[in-house]
């Protein structure tokens, strides 16, 4: 095969938490030859290396389907100049681990992020004995585990456990089986093809602005699969929406769309157009 004469330029991939986390596990799905991985304990400084530096990229939690969307990736959405490039489904497997494969009764605490509690919160309501500690994510709840006794347990992946030497008392603690975590891949600049496409915008807080906003969408044909609405801060009662589009081959009936959108809209952005994600199991 010939070559295309274009050399890939690495880049680092920023993720949330440190090795094992579920961020990280995704991140080492897209990861290149020459990629550098680096975990990042907040949001709020992933997204602003990204927007600052064309080097960077990062893979960041959208939403789950047992909890719903991450609200603070999207709100740093907003302020941050990113663009979604690409997404990816990621199956997750909530595992009990513990320094020895010690019975349930023995644990007393159990660390984790808010998150994972409330996907696990079946399990949790069950064992009232446990009292949840928070920590910034999985993998740091895992490595933590080091630190302290035996009366100490974490909610974590299976990959987390292995890294630490961990033992798996108990895997797929998760409050339903269908439990996924959507991330997106952002940087600086977005691809210019892709079968999806999201997009921001605001509205005049007048009936049936949104309505309005959106019919071009099903007079083009084109699939609604998310909108998110999040409070604009400092406009009391006013939101940003987030729309995620399917559009297919239709490209043209997407620029119809957002041409439309323009004009019923206060104010309209696309975040990104991408291929649509594939499932990764853990």
């Amino acid at each position: 095969m010939r070559s295309t004469g274009i050399k890939y330029m690495a880049k680092t991939i920023l993720f949330l938490g440190k090795l094992g986390s579920n961020s990280h596990l995704s991140a080492d799905k897209i990861k290149k030859a020459g990629d550098i991985l680096l975990g990042k304990n907040s949001l709020e400084e992933i997204f602003s290396l990204v927007s600052h530096n064309e080097k960077y990229s990062a893979v960041v939690p959208l939403e789950n389907t047992l909890t719903g969307s991450i609200n603070l990736t999207f709100d740093l959405f907003r302020t941050k100049k990113v663009q979604i490039i690409s997404e990816l489904i990621l199956k997750i497997n909530h595992c009990l681990i513990a320094k020895k494969n010690n019975p349930l009764k023995t644990f007393k605490f159990c660390l984790s992020h808010p998150e994972v509690f409330k996907q696990c919160s079946r399990f949790i309501k069950k064992n009232l004995k446990l009292s949840p500690l928070l920590v910034s994510d999985t993998a740091t709840a895992a490595q933590n585990l080091l630190k302290f006794d035996e009366n100490f347990c974490a909610l974590a992946n299976k990959y987390a456990a292995g890294i630490n030497g961990l033992s798996i008392i108990k895997e797929h603690l998760e409050d339903d089986p269908s439990n996924y975590t959507r991330f997106v891949v952002i940087g600086k600049k977005s691809n210019l093809k892709g079968n999806k496409i999201s997009i921001i915008f605001s509205l005049i807080h007048q009936p049936g602005s949104l309505v309005k906003a959106l019919l071009p969408v099903a007079g083009n044909h084109l699939n609604l699969t998310k909108i998110e609405s999040r409070p604009i801060i400092g406009r009391p009662w006013e939101y940003l929406f987030f729309v995620d589009l399917e559009i297919g081959k239709n490209q043209k009936g997407f620029i119809n769309s957002f041409q439309e959108m323009k004009r019923k809209t206060k104010f309209i952005k696309i975040l990104g157009q991408y291929d649509k994600g594939v499932i990764i199991n853990d």
